[in-house]
């Protein structure tokens, strides 16, 4: 009866998102009341990201415009990387062996995830801590109409390889939320030999889309595009390449056609975070209780 009861609930949330009345109103109406009746005042720059996003499904900012004490937070962040990394030096180490040879160790050979996907979103960490400072909650909850959660948090160090794309360096949609809102935060330098995020404006929900691009691979169910095909559908003078120092910071819904982390010249390491509507399931931290007291680092 259970295993029966978590089918219906998975195919209750799949057909609720098809359209945004059932997604918003439906299953996640408790979140959008709550915030309707507490709107959050944002910052200029807070403002401006928003409109980007709802026009363009991407925005660009940095740590420095957005973040009251952005330079220091960085550094803080930028430090906690650097000790994560001295840790699990070996297994990076590995993995440049293994991409030097040509043999793949994990399904995304060309990226490391530097800490557990499911780790615990204890706000006193750094990383959880960042992702809640504001107002990167505050852009979370006005892009989606709602109080939503923190779900994921990571720090990717994607690594030079000479291989053809695959995978998520092909353009794709994620597939977990109506609109999936991730930030990136560089914490080195990006250019395009860096694997850079690259996405094709208007092609998120908020925007239709009249048709979708052919696809030459697929990857647990997830269409790939190539950039022939891609082309297609959204010219590339649409497409936004998302390069900048360390310090820039990148808002996307990846409910929209991207693709990022083919790094050809140097490899490229980026702090993530990803924010989700009830709607995707429960778990994460909500972004409608404040954060508890702890250090910054």
């Amino acid at each position: 009866m259970r295993t029966v009861l978590r089918k219906l609930s998975k195919l209750s949330r799949t057909v609720g998102k098809q359209t945004d009345f059932t997604w918003r109103y439906v299953l996640n109406l408790g979140p959008t009341v709550s915030y309707a009746l507490a709107p959050e005042t944002l910052s200029a720059e807070a403002r401006r990201v928003v409109t980007d996003l709802n026009r363009h499904g991407v925005a660009m900012s940095s740590v420095d415009r957005l973040l009251s004490r952005g330079s220091e937070q960085l550094v803080e962040l930028a430090a906690a990387v650097s000790r994560r990394e001295h840790e699990i030096a070996p297994q990076i180490s590995d993995i440049r062996h293994a991409l030097g040879a040509g043999t793949r160790l994990t399904q995304k050979t060309y990226v490391l995830g530097l800490l557990p996907d499911h780790g615990s979103m204890d706000a006193r960490d750094p990383y959880t801590r960042f992702a809640m400072r504001e107002p990167i909650p505050q852009i979370a909850n006005a892009y989606y109409g709602m109080h939503v959660s923190l779900r994921y948090r990571n720090v990717w160090r994607n690594f030079v390889t000479d291989q053809p794309p695959l995978q998520s360096q092909l353009w794709h949609r994620d597939p977990e939320d109506r609109h999936i809102l991730k930030v990136f935060v560089y914490l080195s330098d990006v250019t395009a030999g860096t694997g850079p995020l690259t996405y094709a404006a208007g092609t998120h929900m908020k925007v239709p889309l009249r048709r979708l691009p052919a696809f030459s691979s697929t990857d647990g169910g997830t269409p790939r595009s190539t950039d022939e095909q891609m082309a297609e559908v959204v010219p590339p003078h649409n497409w936004v390449t998302c390069t900048g120092p360390a310090g820039t910071v990148v808002f996307a819904d990846t409910r929209g056609f991207h693709k990022g982390g083919l790094a050809r010249e140097q490899d490229r390491l980026v702090y993530v975070c990803e924010f989700l509507s009830s709607a995707a399931g429960r778990g994460g931290l909500s972004t409608s209780r404040s954060l508890p007291p702890g250090p910054a680092n």
